[in-house]
């Protein structure tokens, strides 16, 4: 066969334009997975209607068509495979620990383990301060505080962390916060590590891919929690605890295999207990919504449990969505809301038949020190 130089330097032409046209093609007719890189990609603008909107028109499309382009999840994917491949997370939310471990690292949660942001005497007695002045304040209408610190996964974990993560000083914020507490002041307050370190020995607490504590470790927590309420005079029993023994299982989405760009899986199955061991498991999702500057910030999520009598009020983080099924068995009415609160937050969720306020804060959030409203930091000598 003849070589003819016309129909290859043609071919190659209609190669270099297809590959020049496509993503523009595959952008309209095919969509984009989102979750691939755990956030919100970029929507098709507003057409301009002035010179003003037409000069922001050009940027924002732009923006449209990176987060759009045809097989851009495919390439994306790819892309982390081979800095996975060279032991290099694809983002920089991310560490990649031993024995395929992954650790968050946004939130300055590296250093908190590497102790290299401690904090100071002041900052020790605003917090104080504040958490002092919270109790009396509850203690005031008859309702009982209860401050509760859920370690982040590095705590518990460190020995899957890369070598090369080390600690600077044998102290950490957490360390501070609990020694200054227990000397200075009376605050009824809940350290979860003694308790989730001890029960690592026997079994995995935390997801390996995941920046949360599995449901063995929520029961851990839950446990160590009811005996600190039994001390403050709340019947709370211990409900679904034998997790030695489960023997069902549950899917989880794991929010660090996540940001993988789709390289690994992001589903996992761990243990968990019987839903007919937690007859009051359900959650209401009210239509009360907390408004602060009207911007919305939280949801509340509410239980009943009619077996028991006492009504809790509960600010919490993401720890504590999976202790939620246990501590709604301690108290007849649970109100979860999803915010570190403020004094305006208190007085708007706090009602007159609230029994006991509980503030649970992820280790890493303890670097958002209170707000600094009057009733935090000017102590009224009337409570």
């Amino acid at each position: 066969m003849s070589y003819k130089p016309e129909l290859f330097f043609r071919l190659i032409s209609l190669l270099f334009f297809l590959v020049l046209v496509y993503p523009g093609i595959a952008s309209v007719l095919t969509s984009q997975d989102a979750s691939l890189e755990k956030r919100s990609l970029a929507k098709f603008p507003d057409l301009p209607t002035d010179i003003k909107s037409l000069r922001k028109f050009s940027s924002r499309f732009d923006r449209y068509m990176r987060d759009h382009m045809g097989a851009r999840n495919w390439l994306v994917k790819q892309y982390s495979k081979v800095l996975l491949s060279l032991n290099t997370p694809p983002q920089d939310t991310l560490v990649l620990g031993k024995k395929d471990w992954l650790f968050y690292a946004n939130e300055r949660t590296i250093q908190d383990f590497q102790n290299t942001e401690l904090f100071t005497k002041k900052q020790l007695k605003i917090w104080g301060d504040s958490l002092i002045v919270r109790q009396k304040y509850l203690a005031k209408k008859g309702i009982d505080y209860l401050f509760v610190i859920a370690p982040n996964k590095h705590t518990i974990y460190s020995e899957y962390l890369p070598d090369h993560i080390v600690k600077k000083h044998d102290q950490s914020r957490l360390d501070q916060l609990t020694k200054y507490l227990a000397r200075h002041t009376e605050v009824n307050f809940l350290d979860l590590r003694p308790a989730l370190l001890e029960a690592k020995k026997h079994n995995l607490l935390y997801w390996k891919k995941d920046t949360h504590w599995n449901r063995i470790g929520a029961a851990v927590a839950q446990k160590t929690l009811a005996h600190k309420l039994n001390k403050m005079g709340y019947p709370a029993k211990v409900v679904a605890s034998d997790f030695d023994h489960w023997t069902h299982r549950h899917k989880r989405k794991l929010d660090l295999a996540g940001h993988l760009g789709g390289a690994i899986k992001n589903e996992a199955y761990g243990p968990s207990y019987d839903e007919k061991e937690l007859p009051c498991i359900k959650l209401q999702n009210k239509s009360l919504k907390w408004r602060e500057k009207n911007r919305l910030k939280t949801n509340v999520q509410v239980s009943i449990c009619s077996s028991q009598q006492t009504n809790l009020v509960m600010f919490r983080d993401s720890f504590s969505i999976e202790m939620q099924p246990f501590i709604s068995h301690f108290f007849y009415k649970a109100t979860y809301i999803w915010a570190l609160p403020s004094e305006d937050m208190f007085n708007y969720f706090v009602r007159a038949d609230t029994d006991i306020v509980i503030e649970e804060r992820v280790e890493r959030k303890l670097r958002e020190m209170p707000y600094p409203n009057k009733w935090t930091m000017n102590l009224d000598p009337s409570i």
